[in-house]
């Protein structure tokens, strides 16, 4: 088993080294190679599966490294050998602040003798709102991780979350309690540890979809 050192090692060494495989491409070339991405992320998006021999096909040396090494994060055993990154505490305290609001709604009745607001709201409508805001604060904060400059970084967060998350502007979590990625071993009613999580499979085809959508940045940029 690899250790957790070493797999960073190698992330580090991934994000520094610098490539001209795709500045060397002339331009029927990439465009060739920009349709065969978008084939294999379309697949991707509607849940199928891309075997390694397509992807390593449409990668770089250097992105195809940038892959295999983070999917060496799966053969550690977060739970033994990996603590839970500090930046997600901000994560957590901002879940906590939703989750409060959110109760707080739940449990505000609303009755004939409720005080409206400016903006024609009573106080379980105003909780909802606040609530909203705090988990909508919390994805974006989460995205920012995910989606950084620092990789080894994301590839920690995502073990320790409880599903898959897709960072995308139209697929990201909703602002509510249900949708917004908890931490495993929380002991919210709405985390999907007890199911087991993201499978490896899951975090497979998540880091498959990274490499193309990162590939493809890179071709257009």
């Amino acid at each position: 088993m690899s250790k957790l050192s070493e797999i960073r090692n190698k992330l580090l060494q991934a994000q520094q080294a610098k490539s001209n495989a795709v500045a060397q491409l002339d331009p029927k070339a990439k465009a060739k190679r920009l349709k065969r991405l978008k084939e294999l992320l379309a697949r991707l998006k509607k849940g199928e599966d891309i075997t390694r021999r397509d992807l390593k096909g449409v990668l770089t040396d250097e992105q195809w490294q940038d892959f295999e090494n983070a999917n060496e994060y799966l053969k550690v055993d977060y739970t033994q050998v990996l603590e839970r990154p500090q930046e997600l505490n901000m994560y957590l305290d901002k879940l906590k602040q939703g989750d409060f609001y959110h109760a707080r709604a739940e449990s505000t009745p609303v009755t004939a003798r409720s005080r409206i607001d400016s903006r024609n709201r009573h106080g379980r409508l105003r909780l909802h709102h606040q609530a909203e805001s705090a988990y909508e604060d919390a994805v974006m904060y989460l995205c920012d991780l995910l989606d950084g400059n620092d990789a080894q970084l994301a590839q920690e967060v995502r073990l320790w979350l409880d599903r898959e998350v897709d960072t995308s502007a139209s697929n990201a979590p909703n602002a509510d309690p249900q949708s917004v990625p908890r931490v495993k071993g929380s002991r919210s009613i709405h985390s999907e540890s007890a199911n087991g999580g993201a499978t490896k499979f899951d975090l497979k085809r998540q880091y498959k979809r990274e490499a193309i959508e990162n590939a493809i940045a890179r071709l257009k940029s």
